[in-house]
């Protein structure tokens, strides 16, 4: 249970939580889901290097010859 001064006291941080303010803080926060490669919406981050990853999908795919959604890891859009 908390107590009076502690709630006071929590509802005043409350107050100034209010998330990114710039358009740069919004970018960033964005990225914050991509921790689970299933739900993120990007498949790479802004530090990536977009022409790597595809060299590695390319050399990944002659290797393994992933047949199906499931294999090749895609995520089917509804």
């Amino acid at each position: 249970m908390l107590s009076e001064r502690q709630l006071a006291a929590n509802r005043l941080n409350a107050q100034k939580s209010t998330g990114p303010r710039t358009p740069e803080g919004r970018a960033i926060c964005s990225q914050n889901a991509s921790r689970h490669g299933s739900l993120a919406s990007e498949v790479l981050l802004a530090c990536e290097d977009r022409k790597q990853f595809i060299r590695y999908a390319r050399r990944y795919h002659r290797e393994f010859q992933p047949v199906g959604h499931l294999e090749e890891g895609v995520q089917k859009t509804v």
